[in-house]
């Protein structure tokens, strides 16, 4: 017998309602372990140390004793190259974007928020999830240093975070930093439209 069943049984007739309702706010996986693909429904917060940086938007993060990648929500960065993936070249910017994810983030304790309007993995498995360290928003920081660009999927509604994110890139679109000054405009678009 479930445990939504047995409460209910519990409580009676007249307790029901708020029981169900009580048991259905909660999330059947922990925080740190959400299913493949469902809604990111309610925010979840977790703690972990990241403990590889892939490139200016994808790390790795030890949480409870394993290792998950991590996509950060609502960016995109230059590529780099990965020949175990069959990418043997990578974007303009692409390594600078990761040396400044290295610095900003491998090693540190990171706090990983979901969005509520985002699912909660990719297609590659990877959870999706902005990512905090000291109090700072990490995807705006490399937005605000040209290492990225804004993006969230077509089919998607806006991430709550996204008109801080439009504005970051704007300023460094307009400070000419990061990407902004040492890529040609095509190089950089080129970059926006995966999630790769």
């Amino acid at each position: 017998m479930t445990l939504r069943l047995r409460l209910i049984r519990a409580a009676g007739a007249v307790g029901a309602t708020a029981t169900i309702a009580a048991c259905s706010a909660h999330p059947a996986t922990s925080p740190g372990t959400p299913s493949r693909g469902a809604s990111a429904s309610p925010v979840t917060r977790t703690t972990g140390r990241v403990t590889a940086v892939i490139d200016g938007d994808t790390v790795r993060v030890l949480v409870r004793g394993h290792e998950h990648s991590v996509r950060l929500i609502g960016l995109n960065a230059p590529e780099i190259p990965h020949p175990r993936y069959g990418k043997s070249t990578g974007q303009c910017g692409g390594q600078a974007a990761r040396r400044y994810a290295d610095q900003l983030l491998y090693g540190k304790t990171v706090v990983l928020t979901t969005d509520p309007r985002e699912a909660a993995t990719d297609r590659y498995g990877r959870w999706l999830r902005y990512v905090t360290v000291d109090g700072t928003d990490a995807g705006l920081d490399l937005l605000k240093a040209g290492h990225a660009m804004e993006y969230h999927p077509r089919s998607s509604q806006a991430e709550q975070r996204r008109a801080h994110y439009v504005a970051a890139q704007t300023t460094a679109q307009r400070q000419r930093v990061g990407q902004w000054v040492t890529c040609r405009v095509d190089q950089v678009t080129k970059a926006a439209p995966g999630h790769g």
